[in-house]
This record gives C-alpha cells, sequence and structure tokens, in this order.
C-alpha cells in the first residue's frame, strides 16, 4: 500500500536520480551486471521515495502526488 500511495512521485522523481548516478559515472556496466543492477535499482528507489515522501508532506503540493 505504501508503494501504491507513492507509485506517481516515484514514476516522476526516478529519472533524476538516474541521470545524477550516470553523471558520477555509476551505471550497469561499471561492474557485474548481477551486482550494479539490484545496487542501481534500490539507489534509485530508495532516494525517490524519500523525496516523494517529503513532496506529499507539503500541504498544497502534496496533495497532487496521491492521497
Amino acid at each position: 500500500m505504501f508503494l501504491s500511495a507513492n507509485s506517481l512521485g516515484l514514476y516522476l522523481i526516478h529519472p533524476f536520480f538516474q541521470w545524477l548516478y550516470k553523471q558520477l559515472g555509476f551505471e550497469t556496466t561499471t561492474g557485474p551486471v548481477w551486482a550494479t543492477v539490484p545496487l542501481l535499482t534500490l539507489l534509485v528507489l530508495i532516494p525517490s521515495l524519500f523525496v516523494t515522501v517529503l513532496i506529499r508532506r507539503i500541504p498544497r503540493v502534496g496533495k497532487y502526488l496521491g492521497s
């Protein structure tokens, strides 16, 4: 339920973190794929979720990202 309530925000914010890690030189080709893909997934998901939750707490802005 928690992820589904924040899915729109995750969808909108995750490209920023993908871009950020790419600029820092961390991509799936950085190391073995079996390690970098799950690691990048978590490194994108967790900060995106954190930012989404913070944005949802802003009274006039957060109402557009979920219930």
